[in-house]
């Protein structure tokens, strides 16, 4: 028995320790330390709890070279640095443990002196700016207009500090200035105090970091050497590797301060280089890793890079770990999100699912890391067009975040704007509008009113009033997107193409196609510099490009070409079954159409509707989209009666989803179709209905509602055409009509006869047409394009005649009193002339 145990005995080993408060830096540079802690809990995984002495100090046996915390807790307190338990510590026989603790009051207090201490500086480095660009204009160097640009950017530059300050605030609360050398709390202070300037000249006067970097790497060489061949030099050698140890975390820290220097000032390149200059320095620190993975893929869209560096952090974690961490589950849950901007959406979904497995296994299901892995799920499953999966990754992440810690939470504006984001896709507007304000509202509790976070909730809520139809609206956010974004991430980021490619979609519904074209051009190519050619945003960009040469220049075999382009590369990324196949097939059959291929078409137009109701089943606006376009295609075919068939379809389905201007456009189709098939009810049932909602949407004599007016005289012509039974109902209808014509600057032959704005149509040389409606139920109607060789003209009560040929008509609401006296004021004009 005593032989078995002995090795065990012989092996163990004790790791000293001490629990402490902060030592606090005061704003000369001097320390007060921190005092020690007795009675504090510390219990190491796996081991009994200990309690720290009178002198704060405490021992635990340790049975391996590394060891992780289970508990540490003393009453009234709490640990400063969070992260203390999910970290992993090696045993050290010479380096004690320090474990930091403090009252929550006094690190709110702590928190608000270095939030009251930056920010005065902040505004010191203002004033100080002002002066200087104030003195340069009374010294005529710079011009009134130079003078002005540049306060404007010096206070767009401030207003990005709020969460910088928030986040330099966490920090430097958490230092306990006890540990840190006389220098860097020196570096620490010139920082605090915005000296900038000062702190970047203490660096450097410890010499080039790129020397500094490779004499620590030939120091590290011949350390190895030593370690190999001198073995009696053993304790040197240790102090060697102690004195390589503090260099490395000396060089790590002054390449974070020149990052964060660099960040401060918005100068991304430099910032980047720093941070990944740090991750070099030690390559197996994980988190060093991750975090410059981070700041590459997020800023500078440097997706390969940043791979690479999570694929290493990856491999050292597992060498580290042996088994799941919380490490572990971050290097799994940064390559999802990396794998998500590249388009490859399966591989992303797996390494979502597998950092959620181990941050549920190692922290429980309520836990903010569990909400942000959910929040991603959600992304992916959206990607993917699999829409309950993703509502349910969302709505799950809302309830455990809520019960963590409220509404007011970074995670929750992630949750709702992934939810509008669903709701959009799902043809849900209303919805999705509601979601994405109720982000935008908590957005602008949390960030700063010009940070990244409130540009894509710009960018969100803008594509939704696109889809809504609300154009000035959706320029309105994308124009505030545009801004921010090219503030903080400059004009080659994939989030400034995304809003460039808004905006050419709200010129192209505005019927602006050539400045359309230029914004999607713009967008392709830097889309294509940073994933290059197969990617679902250059695929997207290549079916805008298409539809402006489909609509815009007829050019169809061009279209056609930038169609199956995107299709190609978009069966590439998500196979047959996906609603962007489904586009673009329903594009492909368009231009079939527009080229005079109705069969081509039609059968095209199939296998868009069979993925669309797979996808989304059979009341979602693009179902409907699709069954309008077959029956435009049928009409072509001459097909009439089935056309009305798909039409009538898809205009039940617009009228479930209370797509008011949609219901409006396929009313209308409908009518006319009933029309030209000779069912003058029907006809005129959905004209009258078509009217009502053109009113209602935009008023009496909006162009909507003088549009269904034209339709509802068309079909009583039509039916006046055949017999005189709606002769009467039709004069009724006309007894508060009137047509009018409006002349612009693009008028030529009008201008030229001083013919400007709005005129009431009198008489052609064909006879009256205000008040002898019968003539309209000729064969010709003044609508149909005959030239007239004379009209007679009102504005303003006065009536002249004009010689005037192709004269463009719309009916416009005046009321029966008002066109009675139009009437009255045109027999006496008559009898004189």
């Amino acid at each position: 028995m005593l032989s078995v145990f002995l090795p065990f005995v012989a092996g163990a080993q004790t790791q000293s320790g001490l629990a402490k408060t902060k030592g606090r830096l005061n704003s000369d540079g001097t320390v007060t330390p921190g005092r020690v802690l007795d009675g504090v809990t510390v219990k190491v995984k796996g081991r009994t709890a200990v309690l720290s002495n009178e002198k704060g100090a405490f021992t635990f046996p340790v049975p391996a070279q590394k060891f992780s915390l289970e508990t540490v807790r003393k009453g009234g307190y709490e640990l400063v640095d969070p992260e203390v338990l999910s970290r992993q510590y090696a045993y050290s026989a010479e380096n004690p443990l320090i474990l930091v603790l403090e009252t929550p009051a006094q690190q709110a207090d702590d928190a608000l002196a270095n939030e009251r201490r930056i920010r005065r500086n902040l505004q010191r480095q203002l004033m100080q700016r002002e002066d200087e660009i104030e003195q340069l204009r009374e010294e005529n160097r710079i011009t009134q207009e130079e003078y002005r640009t540049r306060l404007q950017e010096l206070y767009a530059q401030q207003e990005t500090s709020d969460k910088l300050i928030s986040k330099m605030v966490e920090y430097y609360s958490r230092i306990d200035y006890d540990q840190l050398d006389d220098y860097n709390r020196r570096i620490s202070t010139y920082i605090l105090n915005g000296e900038l300037a000062r702190a970047d000249s203490l660096l450097s006067t410890k010499g080039n970091l790129h020397a500094r970097i490779a004499a620590l790497q030939r120091h590290q060489s011949a350390n190895a050497d030593e370690r190999a061949a001198l073995a009696k030099r053993q304790e040197n050698l240790e102090q060697s590797e102690a004195y390589a140890r503090k260099e490395l975390e000396d060089l790590a820290q002054d390449c974070l301060h020149k990052h964060e220097i660099y960040k401060m000032q918005a100068m991304h390149d430099s910032a980047g280089y720093y941070i990944g200059m740090r991750a070099e320095l030690d390559t197996m620190n994980v988190a060093w890793q991750i975090e410059a993975a981070r700041f590459l893929s997020d800023y500078q869209s440097d997706y390969d890079r940043a791979q690479a560096l999570v694929q290493r952090a990856l491999r050292h974690a597992v060498e580290q770990e042996g088994k799941n961490s919380v490490e572990i589950g971050n290097c799994y849950y940064c390559w999802s999100a990396i794998n998500v901007s590249k388009g490859i959406y399966q591989t992303a979904l797996e390494q979502c699912r597998k950092a959620l497995d181990i941050w549920e296994e190692v922290s429980g299901k309520e836990h903010e890391e569990v909400v942000k892995g959910l929040n991603l799920l959600g992304r992916i499953y959206a990607s993917l067009a699999d829409y309950d999966h993703s509502l349910k990754s969302y709505r799950e992440a809302l309830d455990i975040q809520k019960k963590i810690s409220g509404m007011e939470h970074t995670n929750i504006v992630g949750t709702l704007k992934g939810i509008a984001s669903v709701y959009r896709r799902r043809g849900l507007y209303r919805q999705a509008l509601e979601y994405g304000c109720q982000a935008l509202e908590i957005g602008k509790c949390i960030y700063a009113n010009d940070s990244r976070e409130i540009a894509d909730l710009y960018h969100i809520i803008g594509v939704v009033y696109a889809h809504l139809g609300d154009c000035d609206e959706a320029l309105k956010y994308y124009r505030q997107t545009l801004e921010i974004t090219r503030r903080l991430l400059g004009e080659n980021h994939v989030d400034y193409a995304g809003t460039l490619q808004g905006m050419g979609n709200i010129c192209l519904m505005q019927g602006d196609r050539v400045h359309a074209l230029e914004y999607y051009q713009q967008a392709l190519q830097i889309q294509q510099n940073i994933f290059g050619a197969c990617h679902p945003n250059v695929a997207g960009l290549l079916v805008n490009i298409g539809l402006i040469y489909a609509d815009a220049f007829k050019d169809y075999a061009r279209a056609l070409d930038y169609f199956r382009q995107a299709l190609q590369i978009q069966r590439s990324i998500y196979g047959d079954i996906h609603p962007n196949i489904a586009g673009a097939l329903n594009n492909i059959a368009g231009t079939y159409s527009l080229a005079g291929d109705p069969d081509k078409a039609l059968e095209t137009y199939r296998q868009s509707l069979r993925i669309y109701r797979t996808v989304f089943g059979e009341i979602h606006p693009d179902v409907a989209v699709i069954l309008d376009n077959m029956g435009l295609a049928l009409l072509k075919k001459g097909d009439k009666e089935q056309a009305l068939e798909y039409q009538l379809q898809a205009l039940r389905i617009y009228e479930k989803l209370e797509s008011p201007q949609a219901v409006l456009n396929v009313m209308t189709e409908v009518a006319v179709n009933y029309s030209e098939l000779g069912h003058t009810e029907k006809a005129l049932e959905y004209a009258r209905r078509a009217l009502e909602q053109a009113k209602a949407l935009e008023g009496e004599n909006s162009d909507l509602a003088k549009r269904s007016y034209g339709v509802c005289y068309e079909v009583y012509a039509s039916a006046g055409r055949k017999s005189d039974r709606y002769e009467k109902e039709f004069r009724l209808f006309m007894s508060g009509l009137v047509f009018v014509t409006d002349f612009t600057e693009a008028d030529s032959l009008a201008v030229q006869k001083g013919l400007k704005g709005e005129y009431v149509l009198l008489e052609t040389e064909t006879g009256c047409i205000l008040d002898d409606p019968g003539d309209l139920l000729e064969e010709e109607s003044p609508e149909s394009g005959e030239k007239e060789k004379y009209v007679v003209l009102m504005q303003d009560g006065v009536i002249v005649r004009y010689d005037l040929e192709d004269v463009a008509l719309v009916l416009k609401y005046v009321g029966p009193e008002e066109k009675q006296r139009i009437c009255e004021a045109y027999r006496k004009w008559k009898v004189v002339n």
